[in-house]
């Protein structure tokens, strides 16, 4: 019996220590901690084999706001299900203010995941970091189309009452549910938050989880030394693991213009034997060295040839414009040691081979799937190898 008193004791004093230090069972991994899955337009995130729901991130935020008042649970469940909604003419003049009065100095998490498809950035944690104003703006406006926002609102809201039943916040479901009906006919305007909660709270921007990759090239990107040239970042990496999603993005965020290696693909004429045994052999790099080293720093536009697999001939050009500060140089064999090195930064997108082989059978369909298994990713895996492209770049993401 005293055994037992003893172990229960000691049960007590362990579980005080915990709560005193203000830790919480169930406490929301950080961004980067969260593996990203893209389903259609919506996004799915997981840690530790568990999958996270608009529960579980309310469940924090009621946690971390009990001062919230029905405005901010509202405004919560509406971004969460609508995503970024940047329509008010004045957004860009109130985010140049808040980031132009934000304090140099914060102690603030720059990243708070608030559900499965955003998360809401600290704007001071943000200019703390040395980012630049204009790339949060460029995240902060990029509008979310989700189809089923409507539907996915109003389950959100019924997870809000729900849970408020069971919290401690100084308003009851039936107050918060009577809150909602009364805005459901109303133009759904942008709402502030409630003096309150803005008390208690820093200003943020709400980004798509969907941006989490950038963020790390971005902190790198911010580190470089000014330059009067445009900057030169190639994403090099294994087939499907979200290459050309990040370069999209990284366009849309720094202005800048993408060089495709799917442009160069090997003319029928060059594919011998003797050419495909040699890593990377599979792209067209004399073309390459021709058309894009020579002019990847100078600020004048140029323009190269398109070789389009599908009609497996030379079809087009694509143009890269002078006025752009980045250019990102994106795919497979980008950073082939023929090239030198040309890049300001070089990333490796890594990606296990059984999601690798998902994505490409959702992307590409079973017959595909079955050409990647046996012809390119057999060959993407000898250059990656042999030249050790992985070990050699700046980063690493998956």
């Amino acid at each position: 019996m005293k055994e037992n008193t003893m172990k229960k004791t000691i049960l007590f004093a362990l579980i005080s220590v915990i709560l005193s230090s203000g830790c919480r069972w169930g406490k929301i991994p950080d961004y980067d901690e969260f593996t990203t899955v893209f389903t259609q337009d919506r996004t799915e995130l997981y840690f530790d084999d568990k999958r996270w729901d608009f529960a579980d991130f309310l469940k924090e935020e009621i946690s971390n706001h009990p001062e919230m008042e029905c405005v901010d649970l509202y405004k919560f469940c509406r971004q969460a299900a609508f995503g970024i909604h940047s329509a008010d003419p004045e957004v860009r003049k109130k985010f140049f203010a808040d980031f132009n009065n934000a304090p140099e100095k914060s102690k603030n998490k720059l990243i708070r995941v608030t559900s499965p498809d955003t998360a809401r950035v600290d704007i001071a944690a943000w200019k703390n970091a040395g980012l630049p104003a204009q790339w949060l703006f460029n995240m902060s406006i990029a509008e979310s189309e989700f189809k089923d926002a409507a539907s996915r609102f109003e389950e959100y809201l019924k997870i809000a009452a729900e849970t408020v039943a069971q919290s401690n916040l100084k308003f009851s479901e039936q107050e918060f549910r009577d809150f909602a009906a009364s805005l459901k006919n109303s133009p759904q305007k942008p709402m502030p938050h409630s003096d309150i909660y803005r008390q208690n709270s820093a200003p943020y921007r709400i980004i798509s989880t969907r941006y989490f990759n950038t963020i790390p090239i971005l902190k790198h990107a911010a580190k470089l030394p000014e330059s009067s040239a445009p900057r030169i970042i190639a994403i090099d990496g294994r087939s499907a693991s979200g290459k050309t999603t990040v370069a999209k993005q990284l366009k849309m965020i720094l202005n800048a213009q993408i060089i495709h290696m799917d442009d160069f693909f090997l003319p029928p004429p060059m594919r011998t034997k003797m050419r495909y045994e040699q890593p990377g052999g599979n792209i067209h790099l004399e073309r390459f060295k021709e058309e894009i080293l020579p002019f990847l720093r100078k600020k004048g536009a140029f323009s190269y040839r398109i070789f389009d697999c599908k009609k497996n001939a030379f079809h087009g050009n694509r143009m890269i414009w002078e006025n752009s500060p980045w250019r990102i140089v994106e795919g497979a064999y980008s950073q082939h040691p023929q090239f030198g090195d040309y890049a300001d930064i070089k990333i490796f997108f890594d990606i296990s081979k059984e999601e690798q082989m998902r994505r490409i059978y959702n992307r590409n369909g079973a017959q595909a799937a079955r050409i990647f298994q046996t012809k390119w990713i057999p060959l993407e895996e000898n250059y990656i190898r042999t030249f050790r492209i992985d070990r050699k770049a700046d980063l690493i993401l998956r």
